[in-house]
């Protein structure tokens, strides 16, 4: 995922606030899917076992 995102910076020089734009929308994906992995591990700990 970082490497295609880098390749795309690279790619499109011209365009860097709509590359942050798409970075900060991943980001806070990736933030907001670990918030569901701790929150339902804190939730149902049962389903790990």
């Amino acid at each position: 995922m970082g490497l295609i995102l880098i390749i795309l910076a690279k790619g499109s020089s011209g365009h860097k606030m709509k590359f942050i734009t798409h970075l900060g929308f991943y980001l806070s994906l990736a933030a907001a899917l670990i918030f569901a992995i701790v929150f339902f591990m804190d939730v149902f700990p049962l389903t790990l076992k």
